[in-house]
């Protein structure tokens, strides 16, 4: 079991449920979200690193994760949204 929270961009004339079920669309339709920020995946890793320690890195061109095996933290950015995963 794990708490799983997710992040992303919400528009100004969309409430938090029309942004969820828009991404949740995006999912289903396998739309293409664009690429993640490196810049800002560069700075996460950075400081999860910092934190953590050693962490195992992916990428590829729709996403980025990070990976804490002792605490089976994870974190994710993709175009549009990013997830960190904790268990419990």
């Amino acid at each position: 079991m794990s708490y799983d929270l997710a992040f992303l961009r919400k528009n100004d004339d969309q409430s938090w449920d029309q942004a969820l079920e828009a991404l949740e669309e995006r999912v289903e339709e396998n739309t293409d979200t664009g690429s993640p920020d490196a810049e800002a995946w560069a700075h996460i890793a950075a400081e999860a690193q910092q934190l953590l320690g050693d962490v195992e890195l992916h990428q590829n061109a729709k996403f980025f994760e990070l990976d804490h095996e002792p605490t089976g933290i994870q974190l994710s950015l993709y175009g549009d949204e990013a997830a960190i995963t904790a268990p419990y």
